[in-house]
């Protein structure tokens, strides 16, 4: 399908629906009675539903079946007893849907939002009760079948303008998806729920509310007779507008027609100030004719999905509506799109999808080389033909549940496309944050004249529109490896593995939820050059190998790395990637060396976040020592935050064995070498729980970030009197000190030359803040040498005089980050090592105040 018809939303997952095009239901559903042991029926909200149906039993079994395109489904029930409640789960054109239906025996049962309806009025109760308890109490047939008269009652109008026979059951009345009867009547109404409040609209606007939870509101919960008029109306319109179509399709019925032939029988039924896609009337038409348009032998069907509003037609225009329109190409692949229709008085006009861009903020999971799995918005924009540029657009503000607050976009003219402004759409979103965004959430996206420096959200915008994600990103803590793409072919990722130039076919198994896949292929021809791209676009439902053919185009250098990107989309059109790179020379073989590693070497990584936050950046220098096979490896890790400003350093030492299959273990960790360049090291790593993949850098690579050194002085303790320490109580060796909060109170007196006196007094408190036990005063003579304070205390235990060495880590003032390290001098592996937050002068607002 070319661009003329090819939104975002198709790109990423709609070309997945098919089907009856806006109608709701396809094909012929399964006669009344069906198999003894099944269900089937046909599952659609406005058109078929891309997803799931479920059914839960009397007997508390539950089974599953996809919707096919069609909109068509079948249940296996063997394991289940009737009566039945089903609801099917997916999306309908681009937003989430769940709407319930219910069988008190086997055969042909369709779930709409009719039967959706219909459930509820039987109920009398929200449809959350019901379900939780079917297993005890089942919807009858006498009670289904009230509703049913009920709810026909309430929607006759619609019901008799499109033609659907009096005794038409729409729980289990079979129908087709020619847009005639039931599934006409399904286009022209919406059905929303809120609790237990139904409220339905026609297309025309007019609408009814019904509390299914309360009698006697007959009179008022229904749709007037007049309406059926109304509706008439408008399916006249839509007929008009699909004669329209007709006349597109007759011209590419067999050929592409020529300029004359265009001008003579479309061009004069497109809107003068028609929009669709950033192109005007001349764009588009201009655009058909260097075979851009919607191809030989397409087909197009149009259904309302909502009346205009005369206040928001232009003079000149006495009606409109906003279609959804089912495109068919040659090859039977279906797809949707919505456009605008315009009735000058004469004629109804194609006036475009009214947009001045393409925009879309993808939920978006991913898993990294370090088996780390986040989520975050993935922001997809496009501004065609630079059509908004054009109006004066420089900025662009999107606002809406989940994202970034005061996030602004650059216009990257003369790239057609905008940029966000700091990175800011590529922060990840917390468990807190994602459960904080609902379903089907709108997003603002505003379009201003002022530059992204200087433009706010008050400012007057040139342009506004909505955007809609059917559901939010996904909980990382819900998700595993297995929850993305396994590389299955090759089996191994050198760049032995890798075919470029060639034509490289590679293969995959999808995780359980994908309906999507897609791949691409990034490396890089020289260091420090320009990367090269593939990308397979023969994205499909149930994709599981691409091919790339990289004939004639550049090898990847020896030293650097293949990207291979392998992304998924569930039935929500949420995203989920992983990326698997190929590096190194399959000739090294891939382990550790006593050669490599007696050379006592020092290596160098940089990686994203630290152990407990995944923002900024952590660099380890790790220092190898020892002999075969015992090495110790000492390991300063310096955290930088995520302004690269430097926060703290540890040191923490790794005894380490090296093992005759190459590998590196030793407390708790086994380290395997994935690769080895000229540069660096890729290594593999696991504790048992966690796995991760590093670099080694033989030499500190480009972007390393410099600690700044911070040291005590003598200006700094001598401006101290007195400092406060909090911290958690976490000695579970002693019983007398249980979980809580230890508080420690230092007083600093200068002796001079250097020379200080440390008076320390703790309190412990339990969880309650209460407090449980004091020691002190502890008296240190300290002293202040390179910059660490030593202090000394004799145990008259042990008989053993013990140092602590104080380092200052970081100091802004009023707080110094401090470590502190204990020294047995019998001993030199007894120790014990810590940091603290020194508050100066002043207690924090956290210090807990005790009698």
């Amino acid at each position: 399908m070319q661009r003329f018809f090819g939104l975002l939303v198709a790109l990423i997952f709609i070309s997945t629906m098919a089907g009856c095009g806006g109608s709701s239901g396809g094909g012929s559903s399964s006669s009344g009675g069906g198999s003894a042991s099944t269900l089937s029926g046909i599952a659609a909200a406005g058109a078929p539903i891309v997803g799931l149906v479920n059914v839960l039993g009397a007997n508390g079994e539950t089974a599953s079946a996809p919707i096919e395109a069609d909109g068509s489904y079948t249940l296996n029930v063997d394991a289940l007893t009737p009566a039945y409640i089903l609801f099917a789960e997916g999306t309908v054109n681009g937003r989430s849907v769940k709407i319930y239906s219910a069988a008190v025996e086997e055969g042909n049962i369709n779930i709409t939002p009719v039967t959706d309806f219909i459930v509820r009025q039987a109920a009398g109760a929200a449809i959350e009760e019901v379900v939780d308890g079917w297993s005890t109490s089942q919807l009858s047939s006498e009670e289904l079948a009230a509703a049913t008269v009920r709810v026909k009652t309430q929607l006759a109008p619609v019901l008799a303008a499109t033609g659907v026979a009096a005794d038409f059951d729409p729980m289990t009345g079979a129908f087709e998806a020619d847009g005639n009867g039931f599934d006409e009547a399904l286009d022209s109404i919406d059905i929303s729920v809120t609790g237990t409040t139904v409220t339905v609209t026609t297309v025309t606007g007019s609408d009814f509310t019904d509390d299914v939870a309360v009698s006697g509101d007959d009179a008022d919960a229904a749709l007037p007779e007049n309406e059926e008029a109304a509706i008439v109306a408008g399916l006249t319109d839509i007929e008009s507008i699909n004669a329209l179509l007709d006349i597109l399709e007759a011209l590419y019925a067999t050929q592409a027609p020529d300029a004359a032939a265009i001008n003579a029988q479309f061009a004069g039924l497109i809107a003068d100030d028609f929009i669709e896609e950033g192109e005007n009337k001349a764009e588009m038409l201009a655009g058909w004719l260097n075979d851009d348009g919607p191809g030989i032998g397409a087909t197009f069907t149009a259904t309302i999905e909502n009346q205009i509003l005369a206040d928001d037609l232009p003079v000149g225009y006495s009606n409109g509506y906003k279609v959804r329109v089912r495109y068919q190409d040659d090859s039977g692949e279906e797809d949707f799109w919505t456009t605008n229709m315009v009735f000058n008085g004469t004629n109804w006009l194609w006036w475009g999808d009214r947009t001045w861009i393409n925009f879309a903020g993808e939920p978006f999971s991913w898993i990294d080389s370090r088996s780390t799995i986040r989520s975050r918005f993935d922001t997809w924009n496009e501004d065609y033909q630079n059509y908004a540029y054009d109006q004066g657009v420089r900025s662009m503000i999107v606002s809406g549940p989940g994202f970034p607050t005061n996030c602004v976009f650059s216009h990257a003219f003369p790239e057609n496309r905008f940029y966000a402004d700091n990175d800011c759409d590529e922060v990840y979103l917390t468990a807190q944050q994602i459960a904080a965004i609902p379903d089907n959430a709108e997003y603002t996206v505003q379009l201003f004249a002022e530059e992204s420096d200087v433009v706010a959200v008050d400012d007057m915008p040139l342009h506004t529109f909505t955007y809609i994600n059917p559901k939010p990103p996904v909980d990382p803590a819900t998700l595993t490896t297995n929850s993305f793409a396994i590389l299955t072919d090759p089996t191994t990722q050198t760049l032995d593995d890798v075919t470029i130039p060639g034509v490289w076919d590679i293969s995959w198994t999808n995780p359980t939820q994908a309906v999507l896949a897609w791949a691409q292929l990034t490396w890089e021809p020289t260091l420090g050059g320009d990367w090269l791209f593939l990308e397979d676009e023969n994205d499909e439902r149930g994709k599981t190998s691409a091919s790339f053919d990289s004939q004639g185009m550049a090898a990847p250098h020896s030293d650097s790395t293949v990207e291979l990107w392998i992304g998924t989309h569930d039935i929500y059109g949420r995203h989920f990637g992983r990326s698997f790179q190929f590096s190194g020379n399959s000739v090294i073989t891939p382990s550790f060396t006593e050669a490599m590693l007696d050379a006592s070497p020092t290596y160098y990584v940089s990686w994203e976040g630290n152990d407990t936050v995944d923002v900024g950046t952590t660099q380890d220098t790790i220092v190898f020592s020892g002999t075969y096979p015992n090495y110790v490896a000492t390991v300063e890790s310096s955290y930088f935050d995520d302004n690269d400003d430097f926060q703290s350093t540890e040191n923490i030492v790794l005894n380490l064995t090296l093992n005759a299959d190459g590998t590196l273990s030793g407390d708790g960790e086994t380290q395997t070498l994935f690769a080895s360049t000229a540069t660096y090291l890729t290594v593999d790593g696991t504790d048992g729980v966690d796995s991760w993949r590093d670099d080694w850098y033989f030499a500190k690579p480009a972007g390393w970030l410099e600690s700044v050194t911070v040291e005590f002085t003598a200006q700094i303790l001598d401006g101290i009197t007195t400092v406060y320490v909090q911290y958690d109580a976490d000695d579970d060796e002693d019983a007398n000190f249980p979980d809580g909060t230890n508080q420690e109170v230092i007083t600093v007196a200068s002796n001079g030359d250097s020379s200080y006196t440390l008076t320390f007094n703790k309190e412990y408190l339990d969880v309650m803040g209460t407090s449980i036990d004091t020691e002190g005063p502890f008296i240190m003579d300290a002293t202040l040498t390179d910059g660490i304070l030593t202090t000394s205390y004799y145990d008259d235990v042990d008989d053993v005089t013990y140092t602590i060495n104080w380092s200052l880590l970081s100091e802004d003032g009023t707080t110094l980050v401090v470590a502190g390290e204990e020294i047995n001098p019998n001993d030199a592996n007894d120790y014990g090592s810590w940091q603290d937050e020194w508050h100066l002068n002043a207690q924090p607002d956290s210090w807990i105040q005790t009698r």
